[in-house]
């Protein structure tokens, strides 16, 4: 008892671990919107990188009226993206121009040509005729990437220092991704996208120097000359370097470099419940509880065992006794005992 009680009183000190994590969604003050074409046939499937597809990525913050301006996506019209308790809700586009005091909120849905209800982040959704997803992660690529990654990606990022626009957190900023074959080096002047008119040209070639591939020319140009204007010239630039110019940067890529699988981003955890100190007890308190109950039940089995002890010493004394007054009783009447065996009792 001794033993199992000293085993079992001893103090143990309980501890709770809780996970936090944290939220890669919900109500982020910066979104990223995807939109995705294709120069020879109208898709809504949001697949990317194939040549002759594009991709403009822009940055536009929650419940604001965002005006998309840029030629060589063909885009020129006002958008918003709406969030209701924390989550995307709406994407509204081919909106009218709200009134200069009224663009710091949601364009209102009654001059918006189009618009997607119960939007949900990176679902695949219609817009600007071809299609596009909302991310609050920056993601230079999509959910549902081609098989045919062969080619070669001009992308050139406006209005930034670097090649992305990952925490960049300036709304003018926009990337726009362009997939090549690399049939299309070497070829002169060309128009950066065969789909109806374009406003922009661009003349590449390609060598390697040093075992590096490298690339010259011009791109971004306003003329079918590819001369002058707003070329912004390109002198042995290596694949994957990121050049930067006045009016931003650009680099070009392998497509299946350039790229990336744009997954969902996990949904924040279920908190795991604490149980409520005052509710259940606390801490010292449990275990002093515990120990208490332990040594008290240790110190009843003990008071047991002694007074079972008692019990059975009185009773064996009893037992005695009573054996040795039967044994005088029957000498006294004749019994025979050990000593007198063979002897007569006088009558």
């Amino acid at each position: 008892f001794v033993l199992s009680c000293r085993m079992f009183g001893v103090r143990v000190g309980i501890a709770a671990v809780v996970l936090t994590a944290g939220v890669t969604s919900g109500d982020p003050s910066l979104y990223y919107l995807n939109l995705y074409w294709y120069d020879d046939a109208v898709d809504y499937s949001c697949e990317f990188g194939s040549p002759g597809t594009s991709l403009l990525i822009a940055q536009i913050a929650p419940n604001t009226c965002h005006y998309l301006n840029y030629l060589e996506a063909n885009t020129n019209d006002y958008v918003s993206l709406t969030t209701k308790n924390g989550k995307l809700d709406e994407f509204r586009q081919l909106c009218v121009a709200p009134p200069l005091n009224q663009q710091n909120m949601s364009c209102s849905a009654s001059t918006c040509e189009d618009g997607e209800e119960n939007l949900e982040e990176n679902s695949c959704v219609r817009a600007f005729g071809a299609s596009a997803i909302a991310t609050s992660v920056y993601c230079a690529g999509s959910t549902s990437l081609s098989g045919d990654l062969g080619g070669f990606t001009i992308t050139r990022f406006d209005e930034q220092r670097e090649c992305s626009l990952e925490n960049s957190r300036n709304l003018s900023g926009v990337a726009f991704m362009r997939n090549y074959d690399y049939q299309d080096l070497d070829l002169g002047c060309r128009p950066v996208s065969s789909r109806g008119n374009t406003s922009r040209w661009f003349s590449l070639a390609r060598k390697r120097a040093n075992g590096t591939t490298v690339y010259h020319g011009v791109v971004g140009c306003d003329t079918n000359t590819c001369t002058g204007g707003t070329c912004i010239l390109i002198s042995d630039l290596a694949e994957s370097q990121c050049l930067v110019h006045n009016g931003g940067a650009l680099k070009i890529e392998q497509t299946a470099n350039a790229l990336s699988q744009c997954v969902e981003p996990p949904a924040p955890p279920t908190p795991r419940h604490v149980p409520d100190s005052n509710q259940y007890g606390n801490g010292d308190s449990d275990t002093e509880l515990l120990g208490g109950i332990v040594g008290g039940g240790c110190a009843l089995a003990l008071v047991v065992f002694l007074v079972a002890f008692l019990y059975r010493r009185n009773e064996f004394r009893h037992r005695s006794g009573l054996a040795t007054t039967y044994h005088t009783v029957k000498n006294n009447y004749g019994t025979v005992g050990h000593d007198e065996e063979g002897m007569t009792t006088d009558i």
